[in-house]
């Protein structure tokens, strides 16, 4: 891919940009991110931080676990990252901020037992990454 990707928000005030580079993108099912999106699952795309520059507007952030920070729009709500507290080299990018989101299809995806029973079958050419072990490791805290 060449050119930058460009994202923002719902209502126009928070736009971002990513450089040029590969995209970690993946589905999460997980609990906290269906709660926090209101939909069965969030596509995430993984960025080191050094590529991602805010153009306009504020990200807000919350501390939505004892391991994570989510941000946000705080105009209209609008998902916009995600962050882990232990791990400064990657920040995750909602996928459905992306102003053209067939640019980081995902090529994986994590806590498909947190799925809901009428998204069974929708993503199952996906592989799995289990990355349960560590997120446990991580509420133990």
């Amino acid at each position: 891919m060449t050119g930058d990707i460009t994202g923002g928000c719902s209502c126009g005030a928070v736009r971002y940009s990513i450089a040029t580079g590969k995209l970690n993108s993946g589905i999460c099912h997980c609990s906290d991110c269906q709660r926090s999106s209101g939909a069965p699952f969030v596509v995430w795309v993984g960025i080191e931080p050094s590529r991602f520059t805010l153009l306009q507007g504020t990200i807000t952030e919350f501390a939505s676990s004892k391991w994570a920070r989510r941000g946000f729009c705080a105009a209209c709500g609008s998902t916009l990252t995600y962050r882990l507290a232990d791990n400064e080299s990657e920040i995750n990018i909602a996928g459905g901020s992306l102003d053209t989101p067939d640019v980081a299809p995902p090529a994986f995806q994590i806590f498909p037992k947190d799925r809901p029973a009428f998204m069974n079958g929708f993503d199952d050419q996906l592989p799995v990454k289990d990355v349960e072990a560590y997120f446990n490791g991580l509420r133990e805290r």
